[in-house]
C-alpha cells in the first residue's frame, strides 16, 4: 500500500475504533451520539479520500498527490478541501467505472452505500453538524436527541410498534432517535465495506 494511502487508512482505523468504543456505550449514555457519529462520519471521509488517492495512483503512478482534485458543484477542488461524503463517494465511483473492468463493489453494495451516504450528506454536508453548535453563518445547528427508556416497563402500543434495543440482558425502548440509530448502524456497515475495498 502506498505510504500516503496507508496514512489515510490507519487514521480511519483509529477513528473507527474510537467510534466503536463509544457506540458500545450508547445504550447507557445516549448523549454521546453526536461525538460518536462525528467520529464515524470522519472515518468515512478519510476512507473515501484514501481510496480515491489509491485509485488515482493505480492510473497514474507518478501523480503528485497534493494536486489531486475532486469534482464538487461543477468545480474542481483539492481533495483535502472537500468534506462532502456525497462528492467523495461519487468521485470514487467514477474512478472505478472509468478505470476498471468491474468496480470493486457490487451493484447491491453501491445502492446501499448511496442511500447511507445521501442520508449523512444531507444531514452534514460540510462536516459541521455533529461537532459545532452553530453553522458558519451563525445559525444554530439542531442537535438530534437520542432518548432511551430504561424503565423496564412495557411501552404503550400505539399505531407504530415501539423499537427496542438490547444490551446484554437488558432491553430499552427507543423513545427518540430510531432513524438516527438505524442509519448509524448502516454507516458502520458502509465503513466495513470501504475498508474491504482497499484490498481490491
Amino acid at each position: 500500500m502506498n505510504k500516503t494511502v496507508k496514512r489515510y487508512y490507519d487514521l480511519a482505523y483509529d477513528y473507527q475504533a474510537s467510534a466503536t468504543v463509544l457506540w458500545g456505550h450508547i445504550f447507557y449514555a445516549p448523549y454521546i451520539y453526536n461525538p460518536t457519529i462525528f467520529l464515524l462520519r470522519h472515518t468515512t471521509e478519510l476512507l473515501l479520500k484514501g481510496l480515491i488517492i489509491n485509485e488515482t495512483i493505480k492510473i497514474k503512478p507518478t501523480v503528485d498527490i497534493s494536486l489531486i482534485t475532486i469534482q464538487e458543484n461543477n468545480s474542481n477542488r483539492n481533495i483535502n478541501a472537500v468534506h462532502s461524503l456525497f462528492y467523495l463517494w461519487e468521485n470514487f465511483k467514477q474512478l472505478n467505472k472509468n478505470n476498471r473492468l468491474v468496480p470493486c463493489y457490487s451493484s447491491q453494495q453501491e445502492v446501499m452505500i448511496d442511500k447511507v451516504i445521501k442520508f449523512f450528506n444531507d444531514k452534514d454536508f460540510n462536516s459541521t453538524t455533529f461537532r459545532y453548535p452553530f453553522s458558519k453563518q451563525g445559525k444554530p445547528i439542531i442537535i438530534e436527541p437520542i432518548d432511551l427508556n430504561h424503565s423496564g416497563k412495557a411501552p404503550e402500543l400505539g399505531a407504530t410498534p415501539p423499537t427496542v434495543i438490547q444490551c446484554g440482558n437488558e432491553l430499552c425502548v427507543i423513545k427518540k432517535g430510531v432513524r438516527y440509530i438505524s442509519q448509524t448502524q448502516k454507516l458502520f456497515e458502509v465503513v466495513e465495506l470501504l475498508f474491504q475495498f482497499y484490498g481490491k
